[in-house]
């Protein structure tokens, strides 16, 4: 990981160099375009996925609270017998 850190840097300080320099020339303008919509597929996405989850906890909680009560009640039916 800290070798990421330190190519990623280098890259950095690199690309940096040259467009001070003027070889390149840098827009600041699409790189926060492109930052703002990986921001907002990730929001969209853990929202996709918070539904999901709620939706799959109210069906376990119904399946799960049927199959108890018709557990318990079977179990009381055969008592009874």
């Amino acid at each position: 990981m800290k070798t990421i850190r330190i190519i990623a840097l280098a890259q950095v300080s690199f690309l940096g160099f040259l467009a001070v320099s003027g070889i390149i020339t840098i827009n600041f303008g699409r790189i926060l375009e492109i930052f703002s919509d990986v921001i907002g597929w990730i929001v969209e996405s853990l929202e996709s996925i918070f539904a999901s989850i709620l939706e799959l906890g109210l069906f376990s909680a119904g399946f799960a609270g049927g199959f108890i009560g018709i557990t318990v009640l079977l179990e009381k039916l055969n008592d009874e017998s």
